[in-house]
């Protein structure tokens, strides 16, 4: 049973990560450490998503990945955390988003196109790897239109995602309420949250609203 081992610096979609490699005869074992500070969002994304995901901004990762087993099974075998947070850009193509957007009436998949997106101020992201999911804990974007809170699971093998979100649109009150901070203490912050849920394939998922 011969063991090969080997430490390197990959290099894709214009990011460098080191990884460390064993593998043998019956099967492959990988770690990976991700880490991204304040780096520009755009070409990257674009890259990693096949050009499905368009957005601009600058972003915070942290990843620590280990898989193993024959080629086929990697990706089901994943295990580990990721953390990630970008900030301050314009959201051009993302159907997760742009659909309970779109959904709500909050936005128009037209209009996002014809004014190359919208801005937002933050988006974060937290979970780990189990089963061939993603199993998001903790998921949160704010914009001038909405903001957004979620949790689920992306399936990362076929169309079997779920995920819970809340909506929270963004009216005119409420933007005033959050940026003065006694009236955002009384009322709460956002004063309306609408549940949906997202399943399906989440590339391009089906929304569906949830009671309250």
């Amino acid at each position: 049973r011969a063991t090969a081992r080997s430490f390197s610096a990959v290099a894709t979609c214009g990011l460098s990560f080191p990884m460390e490699l064993e593998a043998v005869p019956e099967d492959l074992a990988a770690w990976l450490h991700l880490s991204m500070r304040d780096e520009p969002l755009a070409d990257a994304i674009g890259c990693l998503t096949g050009g499905r995901v368009a957005m601009t901004g600058k972003a915070d990762l942290r990843a620590e990945l280990q898989t193993r087993g024959r080629r086929p099974d990697l990706v089901r075998n994943l295990t580990g955390t990721a953390q990630a947070e970008v900030r301050d850009g314009r959201v051009k193509k993302f159907a997760l988003i742009g659909n309970i957007l779109a959904f709500r009436g909050i936005v128009s998949l037209e209009d996002m196109a014809k004014a190359d997106g919208f801005p937002y101020r933050r988006m974060i992201a937290k979970g780990h790897f189990a089963g061939g999911q993603f199993l998001l804990e903790e998921g949160f974007f704010d914009s001038n239109a909405a903001r957004l809170a979620a949790s689920g699971h992306v399936d990362l093998l076929g169309a079997n995602s779920h995920l819970s979100v809340l909506i929270a649109p963004l009216t005119t009150v409420e933007r005033i309420v959050g940026v003065i901070p006694l009236v955002g203490e009384v009322f709460g912050g956002a004063m309306v949250a609408l549940p949906v849920a997202v399943n399906g394939d989440i590339r391009n998922p089906i929304i569906v609203p949830l009671g309250p």
